[in-house]
């Protein structure tokens, strides 16, 4: 398929006026070359109209973010303050009355509002993503078919351009780190845990990070390749079911928390890799680790230990144990010793034990730099999205992107030691003098650690992923083997399996029942279902017209104007007379009954999905799966066969005119009346099939549209044209006199000739 074929097909309808006009630009480019040689004003027309496509992508990305940040941030206004009300309201001990049943019922609905408002914008979020691919995309080939025609070469020139705009290397993480966290908080309100649940995840996260400075990891990993276009939506799917960790939550988001160096260490030989790659008992990977810039002071010694569980029992083990980054050159030479590893964190008021444990590991680690002679030879780099419950670390799910290669075994100006120090995290490294050291990963890498151990088997969710067209699995993958048979393919007798994988194309075709998708009026669609959410059955939601954009959600007013006849107030706010509480009850009725009617959106006759959200209290095993059948309300079949009798009625009295002209009428009549009858037959063998058809959709809650576009239009077009043949017919032919009635009195002579 060519290019400008796939990207009419993939772009987004709404924003399809704001995607590159690639079809144009490629055609001028034909045309001129064909009408002429090409020229300088040539040249210098196509660099302006690149230019200015560019500029306008740039600022409808722009505009998009800030809309999409803007949003985010009235929904984290507005469950501020729902948790703030909660709070004082749980802390004034009232007793239970009919309000503070409202006011719990109305947090519910708003709640549940704000839930479906998030998965907009996480879908809209995820057609930004593809918006900028196909865009970048279009760009690259559209230079490129420029310089292979022209013999120029625009592309190198445009690169500072691209740079500028940062379209190759945009991400969208702060807001899926929002959206994690709003989504996150919701389901704990919702479950009434509040913010106690999530002040004790926070802790846990803390305590479990302090305490993994002299951690050791059992886990059970599977890797797989995630191609760049399908990044964005892995991420979404994730978010459904785990929430992104974050170590400090408390902070605002920055980019560079995600960021992740590690320096590989091997010798000359590279005899770590030729061992990690045979899978040889006790292989070795060992690597310095810090999170974040490069300013980091907190270096991670960590060491990777393959065993074979068949042989002895003993299963792969990670150990590690923390550094300042002062110490590092001086541990690698010996000079910093495990007894000062050790009393380095005692003095940061770690257990005994931990201590103890970081000695050992140090000792053993140092013996292996010692005796196979280690030095650094290799940095890889990656963004590291991980998702996890705060306080349950048995199902980990990690997605790293922008992952790259630099050389460090190099002895350069820029060597600070046991490390480069002009490499940095600013992606993909164009900064780097010589290029031929860096390599960029053309996938993002899908990583699965279940603590099997613990008997904790792969979520049910987490399987389809796997097994989907989003994910291509790489067993036994490695980050380390890959970079170093790269850089250093001539040195090595064994290479991995997986670089024949990277001669063919990952992305699979696309299955419509899984993953993220739009109907027709742009809802979000989950594995082919609507997204369900919890929300109140006695509350309508009515859907609001989109126009061009898809349905954006209007979040609810504050929860005190929603309920406005709440008799709880909070401390501060002012206690209204009993008196104008009556007075204004019928309005404030009516505008409470608007507000609910116009800002909330209906679901719909949906299927649940496995995405949906159970995990309000009481609904934790409530899975819909598919096949499994759900109730119906009868009164939704009742409807359909009333709809079914009124066809029918009509038929009926199409009948009666079509009987009323063959019966009674001249011979153009009779004509006419057999139109009336055809179409009342095909009428009625119509309105039993859609009868039918209906009830099918019904029964099986298909997502497609209940109600008759083309029926009815049909039908009026068919009566209008029997009216019209009819009149033709009768104005070329108009009836006899005397013809007008069948019934003929009988006439004065026929009487006088009957009298005696």
């Amino acid at each position: 398929m060519k290019f400008g074929s796939h990207l009419a097909s993939n772009a987004f309808p709404p924003w399809r006026t704001e995607y590159i006009q690639y079809d144009m630009l490629k055609q001028q480019l034909k045309a001129r070359q064909l009408d002429h040689t090409w020229n300088s004003q040539d040249e210098t027309w196509f660099s302006q109209a690149v230019t200015s496509e560019l500029t306008k992508v740039d600022l409808f990305l722009s505009r998009k973010r800030y809309e999409l940040q803007s949003r985010i941030n009235y929904c984290e206004q507005t469950l501020q303050a729902i948790v703030r009300n909660s709070s004082v309201s749980a802390s004034s001990q009232q007793e239970v009355t009919t309000a503070t049943i409202n006011d719990n019922h109305d947090k519910e609905q708003c709640i549940a509002s704000l839930q479906q408002a998030l998965i907009e914008i996480l879908y809209d979020t995820n057609d930004l993503s593809k918006f900028i691919r196909l865009n970048y995309t279009g760009f690259q080939k559209i230079l490129k078919k420029h310089d292979k025609w022209t013999h120029l070469h625009l592309r190198s020139q445009m690169i500072p351009v691209f740079h500028q705009k940062g379209l190759e290397n945009r991400r969208f993480d702060d807001l899926l780190v929002r959206i994690s966290q709003l989504r996150d908080l919701c389901r704990l309100c919702s479950n009434a845990m509040m913010l106690t649940e999530i002040e004790e995840g926070r802790k846990n996260v803390v305590e479990d990070d302090n305490t993994s400075d002299a951690g050791d990891f059992e886990r059970a990993t599977e890797k797989y390749w995630v191609h760049p276009e399908n990044v964005t939506e892995v991420k979404a799917i994730l978010l459904f079911h785990l929430p992104i960790l974050r170590y400090n939550s408390d902070r605002p988001y920055e980019e560079s928390e995600t960021a992740i160096s590690s320096v590989y260490m091997d010798n000359q030989q590279l005899d770590l890799y030729t061992e990690r790659l045979q899978r040889d008992e006790g292989a070795e990977a060992i690597r310095l680790r810090w999170y974040g810039a490069e300013t980091s002071q907190e270096i991670y010694v960590e060491r990777k230990t393959h065993h074979a569980p068949w042989l002895d029992g003993q299963k792969s083990i990670k150990e590690r144990f923390r550094l300042d980054e002062s110490h590092v050159d001086n541990y690698l030479a010996g000079q910093y010793t495990p007894q000062m590893v050790a009393e380095n964190l005692l003095s940061l008021k770690k257990k005994k034990s931990v201590a103890e444990k970081a000695r050992a590991t140090s000792a053993s680690v140092y013996n292996s730099i010692y005796q196979r002679k280690l030095n650094p030879i290799l940095r890889c780099f990656y963004n590291r999205l991980a998702f996890q419950r705060p306080s349950d670390p048995r199902v980990r799910v990690s997605l790293d992107t922008d992952l790259a290669y630099i050389r460090e075994d190099k002895n350069s100006k820029n060597r600070g030691g046991w490390r480069r120090n002009d490499v940095g995290i600013a992606y993909p490294f164009n900064h780097l003098p010589d290029q031929d050291d860096v390599h960029c990963f053309p996938y993002a890498v899908l990583e699965t650690k279940i603590q099997t151990h613990l008997g904790q088997e792969m979520p049910e969710w987490l399987v389809h992923l796997t097994n989907s067209h989003l994910v291509h699995p790489v067993p036994r993958f490695s980050k380390y083997l890959h970079g170093a048979c790269f850089f250093f393919k001539d040195r090595l007798p064994v290479l991995p399996w997986w670089l024949s994988e990277l001669d063919i194309n990952i992305k699979k075709p696309r299955v419509d029942q899984f993953g993220l998708s739009r109907t027709v009026s742009y809802r979000p669609l989950v594995d082919g279902g609507l997204v369900a959410i919890n929300i109140p059955p006695e509350v309508e939601m009515v859907k609001r017209d989109s126009g061009m954009a898809p349905s954006l959600f209007k979040p609810l007013p504050p929860p005190a104007d929603l309920d406005a006849n709440s008799n709880n107030t909070s401390k501060g706010t002012k206690q209204k007379s009993s008196s104008s509480s009556k007075n204004n009850n019928k309005p404030r009725s009516i505008k409470r009954w608007f507000q609910r009617r116009f800002y909330y959106r209906r679901l719909g006759n949906s299927r649940k999905s496995k995405y949906s959200n159970n995990d309000k209290k009481g609904n934790n095993n409530s899975k819909v799966l598919p096949g499994v059948k759900v109730r119906v309300e009868p009164k939704t079949f009742f409807a359909n066969e009333r709809t079914f009798i009124s066809w029918l009625q009509f038929c009926a009295l199409i009948l009666t005119i079509s009987l009323s002209l063959i019966n009674f009428g001249d011979h153009v009549s009779q004509l006419c009346g057999g139109i009336f009858l055809i179409i009342a037959a095909l009428l009625s063998v119509y309105a039993l099939w859609r009868y039918q058809y209906r009830a099918f959709q019904i029964r099986t809650r298909s997502n497609t549209r209940y109600d008759d576009l083309y029926g009815p239009a049909i039908l009026c077009l068919l009566l209008v044209i029997a009216i019209i043949v009819n009149f033709s017919l009768r104005f070329n032919q108009p009836p006899a006199t005397g013809a007008l009635s069948p019934y003929h009195p009988p006439s004065t002579a026929d009487n006088n000739s009957n009298n005696p």
